[in-house]
């Protein structure tokens, strides 16, 4: 039988006049409610108010105008892109599952003949609504997979108040992703940037650990198992709006030595990854400082991998002193970037006076080594 929640979902997805009236009014004006009321329940109301809400944050992320999906399920939802993205590796493989596929964020983009997994009903009619693909209703730790299967796992990392980053917190628990992985072939575990190498040592198959940026933020870790961890041992980072990654490990550390003519900030996929090191020695780059982050050098070299600042000036990190710069360069606009909360960047911006025509320039806060600095530069490049 189905559920009165799911009746709710398909009636309101059908009903264009009252969607279209959501769109077009506030649904906090208590007017606009009453007017609603006169023809629909309630509950289809709240249905369509949250609907409308998650639609839109459904195409945000990529999805069609006709992706059905409540708030909860978009948040936690893959990106379009990225979901197409990794559902690269499983091409050409006949038996894959995607468990806890939620909404289908991540089955749509994976092959035809995937099947969708999930304990919660009404996520499984929206992921059968969303994917056109088999999606079957049960717990994914009551399944036995075949050994030659492939799968994707999404963990639920959200409660109803707020987001989980601790993988303790993951639904089903780590121990019984282990498990299911242990079963299979191969396939991906879908956790928070937070992850590392260290938090998977229990899993006894191979493991490759990539690092997924969209819009200049980390959006996930995808955790590459099996036969499926296509560079073994090593991590990827991977920047989805540049379509590009790159693997490696950082096996050996970049020379330590004084800020030079232009700073390299890499971009945070790489960063996470700790693949900036092994870019940095393809161009003789070189560390302020151990662990900062920051890379220097005295020529310039070209990298979609990193932001590229000109050193202007290097000054104690003193407001008046950085000033007394200021006043006497063509600066409109500033920006300010720390490491390890060494000054308020929005304090400073605040306090800096600028012109009212001229160049943006970013001032970096540093500690470098004992010292702390402030290095005004002139970025000329960012992907």
């Amino acid at each position: 039988m189905v559920s009165r929640e799911i009746t709710l979902w398909e009636e309101v997805s059908q009903e264009a006049e009252l969607l279209q009236l959501i769109e077009t009014s506030d649904p906090s004006d208590v007017s606009v409610i009453t007017s609603l009321r006169k023809k629909w329940s309630k509950e289809c109301i709240a249905v369509a108010i949250e609907y409308y809400d998650a639609q839109k944050r459904a195409i945000r992320k990529g999805f069609a105008h006709s992706f059905i999906t409540d708030r909860q399920g978009i948040e936690q939802a893959t990106s379009l892109r990225v979901a197409e993205h990794k559902a690269n590796r499983f091409a050409n493989h006949f038996t894959i599952y995607d468990c806890c596929c939620g909404v289908g964020g991540d089955l749509i983009a994976l092959p035809s003949q995937t099947i969708g997994i999930d304990v919660d009903e009404l996520r499984c009619w929206m992921a059968t609504k969303n994917t056109g693909k088999t999606v079957q209703q049960t717990d994914v730790t009551s399944v036995s997979f075949d050994p030659s299967a492939l799968i994707h796992i999404d963990p639920a990392r959200r409660t109803n108040t707020k987001r989980v980053f601790a993988l303790s917190g993951m639904m089903p628990p780590l121990e019984n992703v282990f498990d299911i992985a242990s079963q299979v072939d191969g396939g991906c575990i879908k956790c928070s940037p937070a992850v590392n190498p260290e938090d998977f040592e229990q899993l006894q198959v191979p493991i490759e650990i990539e690092y997924i940026e969209e819009h200049r933020t980390l959006v996930q870790a995808a955790v590459w198992f099996g036969s499926l961890a296509n560079h073994s041992g090593q991590s990827t980072s991977t920047i989805i709006d540049l379509q590009t990654s790159i693997s490696g490990s950082a096996e050996e550390a970049l020379a330590i030595a004084p800020i030079g003519a232009y700073l390299y900030e890499p971009k945070q996929s790489l960063e996470r990854a700790n693949l900036h090191h092994v870019l940095g020695l393809e161009f003789n780059a070189h560390e302020l400082a151990r662990g900062l982050g920051i890379l220097s050098s005295s020529k310039e070299h070209h990298t979609e991998w990193f932001n590229i600042f000109e050193v202007i000036e290097v000054l104690p990190m003193r407001l008046e002193k950085v000033q007394t710069c200021l006043d006497g360069l063509d600066c409109k606009h500033l920006e300010v970037k720390t490491r390890g909360q060494v000054v308020d960047p929005n304090e400073w911006q605040n306090k800096l006076n600028v012109k009212s025509s001229g160049e943006t320039l970013t001032i970096f806060a540093l500690r470098v080594g004992k010292q702390h600095q402030a290095i005004v530069t002139r970025r000329i490049q960012q992907s």
